[in-house]
């Protein structure tokens, strides 16, 4: 009964969570592209303002969301499932780097729920491609 239920859950189309996840990834990406500088304004960013910066974690989040449009658009589930581990790396930095410097915000919670949708995601996308 439980591997019915896991299989259940996993066999869940991951398309609108992955279309969510890449909007999320371009949006905050261009945002920290801006001119503006966000990780100085808050101690909350501090740990992300020491490695790899705003500018470079911009950099990295816009392309994650523009490669995994173009995965899905393309219909190519392995890079599908490559940009998802990718994604995942990236929002667990993002989410443990809110932990270290301000637990006692929202924001380790929030990030933590991308966390979870990107390992739900990975976890479905390979499950599709193991199985065939």
């Amino acid at each position: 009964m439980l591997k019915k239920i896991q299989d259940e859950v996993i066999n869940i189309n991951p398309i609108p969570l992955e279309v969510i996840l890449a909007f999320e990834s371009v949006i905050l990406g261009l945002w920290l592209l801006l001119p503006v500088e966000t990780f100085p304004t808050s101690v909350t960013f501090s740990t992300l303002a020491d490695w790899p910066g705003e500018i470079a974690t911009g950099l990295i989040l816009l392309c994650v969301g523009l490669i995994r449009a173009y995965a899905l658009y393309g219909h190519r589930l392995r890079l599908r499932r490559d940009i998802a581990i990718v994604g995942m790396i990236m929002w667990s930095y993002i989410d443990l780097s809110f932990w270290l410097s301000n637990p006692i915000s929202t924001a380790p919670i929030t990030y933590l729920v991308f966390v979870i949708l990107s390992a739900w995601v990975l976890s479905s996308l390979t499950w599709k491609i193991t199985r065939g």
